[in-house]
């Protein structure tokens, strides 16, 4: 069996360089297909994403993931400010600095993603022809039209303040139930401390404006330009990223594969891990 080798690979997004990391089958040069995928709301690339690498790599795919603008190891400001259409070029971005790599085939290229980053994967295979497979996992598609009053209370203070140039408010990204978070269902506090430990760069907030720039952030019409084979992984608990509202997206999707599990949004990330991994790896190594 051979060894999967990594390499720290940087890229330019708006202009901030963006660290990643290319996870190849072996060191014999390639070229390889590759899937790239980076981390859902406010998370780094040491969460979750590295077992998807190896698990590609298993299976002959190279596997590239990053932090996204004003993460991680990432630059830009302001630190820890979610920015989904920023987002949603660095995958197209990450497509390119793959493309231009010796070890990576460019005629095979996909893209996978959970929550937030299922959006942008979703996204980016609506828009860049050289996206051949798409797998999103619990995707987010847009803003519930139920909102904790607390946030909305937290974002008007923000959009009156920030004419007037103030630092940006710093809300949890996870918190347990009753508290101010972005999100407090589904077991997100627990699955944060989970795996914060893998992480050293994570830290558990985001600023308000985060928040602002997610209500106005929607797939719902773009995801019926997908043309490539998708499959979307769903959880019927889910209250975050609603399999209701998923389905509704893609029904009109010529090529649509549909992986349906009972539980929340954290628990298919957590108690099936193992099988979602294996799903990404199936459809990528079927497709590309």
């Amino acid at each position: 069996m051979t060894t999967p080798i990594e390499l720290r690979i940087d890229f330019e997004v708006d202009g901030l360089s963006c660290e990643g990391i290319l996870t190849l089958p072996d060191n014999t040069g390639g070229p390889f297909p590759v899937a790239v995928g980076a981390s859902g709301f406010g998370g780094v690339k040491e969460m979750l994403l590295p077992s998807f690498s190896r698990a590609l790599a298993s299976e002959g795919i190279a596997g590239f993931i990053w932090d996204f603008p004003n993460f991680g190891a990432s630059q830009g400001e302001p630190r820890q400010h979610v920015d989904p259409p920023q987002q949603a070029r660095s995958y197209r971005a990450a497509l390119t600095a793959m493309e231009n790599h010796p070890a990576v085939d460019g005629d095979r290229m996909g893209v996978w993603g959970p929550s937030l980053a299922g959006s942008h994967a979703l996204a980016t295979a609506a828009d860049d022809p050289r996206v051949r497979a798409v797998v999103a996992i619990i995707p987010f598609i847009r803003l519930r039209p139920s909102i904790e009053p607390r946030i909305i209370l937290a974002v008007v203070r923000h959009l009156l303040t920030r004419p007037f140039g103030r630092p940006q408010q710093m809300i949890p990204a996870a918190g347990e139930p009753g508290v101010l978070a972005a999100m407090t269902t589904d077991g997100a506090q627990e699955w944060v401390e989970n795996l914060a430990s893998e992480a050293p760069l994570f830290r558990n907030e985001v600023t308000v404006g985060s928040l602002w720039n997610m209500a106005r952030w929607s797939v719902a019409k773009k995801v019926r330009g997908i043309r490539v084979p998708l499959r979307v992984i769903v959880a019927e608990a889910d209250s975050i990223t609603p399999a209701s509202m998923v389905r509704k997206a893609v029904r009109a999707i010529p090529d649509v594969d549909i992986i349906t599990y009972p539980d929340t949004h954290f628990e298919v990330l957590d108690e099936h891990a193992d099988a979602v991994r294996r799903s990404v790896t199936e459809w990528m190594t079927t497709h590309l």
